[in-house]
């Protein structure tokens, strides 16, 4: 209806597993880093292999704007951090075919790329957004924000709050109310359900498991285990502190813009 070309990137699995398991075992509060950054390399290489100028990003402040505590978590862009979480509780099998970041990637962006939040710009709704999409797309809503992954949604609606007492509702819904889209009243009704019913979540527990090749023992382990912070891993975050305390954040912002707006 769009008219527009699809490209689809097929991961490995073998070697998606691996990082996935390994991300489980890590401690660490986002799981969604391994795809995360997958979609983002992915986009690059792209631009990069067409020469696309603009990307254009869902990300918005209507819906996304109060996602603190969760959105201090360190960077999915960060490849080493990914590569020594991987180093420590993977099983050894290579990651040459997993597409990583570079450190200017991670930081500056892509040369001549710019980057472009299209729905900061417009006054955004998703009532209205759902509304549009079923009647001229057919599009089918799945239940949820990112229920569109069977593993996001079981790490955010179950896992999160179980090892780490965050519920990603709370910020989802807050940016609903600012928005005016619904009631403090409404929002704490829906606190009060399940996110989604408890059947399909032991389902997806069951499944999850399964596909990462994890026992119940390990995965009790896993969740009595205490929480491991971000910087118990090795990091792009030191070496990024100390560019800006060298170079000020206004002299980070002149490279950046730079690297952007000069064609590679």
């Amino acid at each position: 209806k769009l008219d527009v070309r699809l490209h689809t990137y097929v991961m490995d699995w073998p070697t998606m597993k691996e990082l996935q398991r390994a991300y489980l075992l890590s401690g660490v509060a986002n799981l969604d880093v391994p795809q995360d950054h997958l979609f983002c390399a992915a986009i690059y290489q792209m631009a990069r292999k067409y020469r696309v100028k603009y990307i254009l990003n869902g990300s918005n402040i209507a819906t996304e704007g109060a996602d603190a505590p969760f959105s201090l978590q360190h960077t999915y862009r960060d490849a080493w951090h990914l590569k020594s979480i991987y180093r420590k509780h993977g099983r050894g099998k290579s990651l040459k075919k997993y597409p990583a970041l570079s450190l200017w990637e991670a930081w500056m962006g892509l040369p001549g790329v710019t980057k472009i939040n299209l729905l900061n710009y417009v006054p955004y709704s998703k009532k209205e957004a759902i509304e549009t999409l079923s009647r001229e797309f057919d599009w089918e809503y799945y239940g949820g924000k990112h229920f569109e992954s069977r593993f996001t949604k079981y790490f955010q609606s179950v896992y999160l709050p179980r090892k780490f007492g965050y519920d990603k509702r709370r910020a989802h819904l807050s940016c609903l109310i600012l928005n005016g889209e619904m009631t403090r009243e409404e929002a704490l009704a829906e606190l009060a359900r399940p996110p989604y019913p408890l059947e399909q979540q032991k389902e997806d527990e069951s499944y999850i498991l399964k596909k990462l090749d994890i026992d119940p023992a390990t995965w009790q382990r896993i969740l009595e285990a205490p929480p491991t912070p971000d910087d118990a891993y090795f990091s792009q975050q030191k070496l990024f502190n100390a560019a800006r305390r060298l170079l000020g954040q206004k002299g980070l912002d002149r490279i950046k813009q730079r690297r952007y707006t000069a064609r590679g």
